[in-house]
């Protein structure tokens, strides 16, 4: 073990600072100044060498220290490994014991604190319960009780969520009813529109042919009539025709008919 101490160290702590004083008012005053350059030069050296030693020197006590603390630490373990088994197994003996001490006496308030879980709708094992002392029952409670309370409010927050969703369903299924029947009322109104037009298409074509067939009969009729008349007045003309050449006793052998202007001359 190394018998270093900070106190004793050299250069000491007094000396170090009695030589930064010895150098600290030292300065150049202008460039060609080389009397104090150098000085201030030759104390840089003497101040950096110092500086090394420092460093140089506290490594090798620092490397000392580090292998003296690993030297401690596996002794420690070596000192510890010889009496840890044996503590262990004491350990473990007595746990069985407190345990087997702790069901005995939690046996007795057992009834009570089912009574308790099952007033506070908590579920439990009797063993486990039964391995507990005031202080873990106490928080077994706490637990559960905080997760039956996180429950419930996820149970609320689902049930308000399912009806929030089933809210957002029926609005939208009123809404899509509602677009329905409107689209239904129009497509109907557009119908009923079209059905009239197309009747009233259908009456004016009617009315069109029946003013077309009424309009063509009398033309025909009066055609006829025409006819009738020209008809009439063809041999109403032939007749006279005829009387006219029976009155002048016309024959084809010895007379000859020919107009003259307007005038039928035999």
């Amino acid at each position: 073990m190394s018998n270093f101490t900070l106190e004793k160290f050299n250069p000491t702590l007094n000396e170090l600072k009695e030589l930064a004083e010895k150098h600290n008012w030292l300065d150049i005053n202008w460039i060609d100044d080389k009397e104090w350059y150098e000085n201030v030069k030759e104390a840089l050296k003497e101040l950096r060498d110092k500086r090394v030693y420092i460093t140089k020197t506290l490594k090798n006590y620092r490397q000392e220290a580090i292998d003296f603390q690993r030297a401690v630490l596996e002794h420690e373990k070596e000192l510890i490994w010889i009496i840890s088994n044996t503590e262990d197994s004491l350990k473990e003996k007595k746990q069985k014991i407190d345990k087997l001490i702790l069901i005995k006496k939690t046996e007795e308030i057992l009834p009570v604190r089912k009574w308790i879980l099952d007033s506070a709708w908590i579920k439990y094992n009797d063993d486990d319960i039964l391995e507990m002392d005031d202080k873990d029952f106490a928080k077994f409670m706490i637990e559960e009780k905080q997760k039956l309370i996180e429950e419930e409010e996820k149970r609320k927050q689902e049930e308000a969520d399912k009806k929030q969703r089933e809210s957002e369903l029926e609005k939208a299924k009123q809404e899509a009813e509602l677009k329905a029947k409107k689209e239904a009322e129009e497509k109907a109104k557009i119908e009923a529109e079209l059905a009239e037009k197309k009747h009233k298409e259908e009456i004016d074509r009617i009315r069109k042919e029946q003013e077309e067939k009424e309009e063509a009969e009398k033309q025909k009729k009066l055609d006829e009539e025409k006819k009738a008349k020209e008809e009439k007045e063809r041999v109403e003309k032939m007749e006279k025709y005829n009387k006219w050449k029976d009155e002048n006793w016309y024959n084809e052998k010895d007379f000859m008919i020919q107009r003259e202007w307007d005038i039928m001359v035999i």
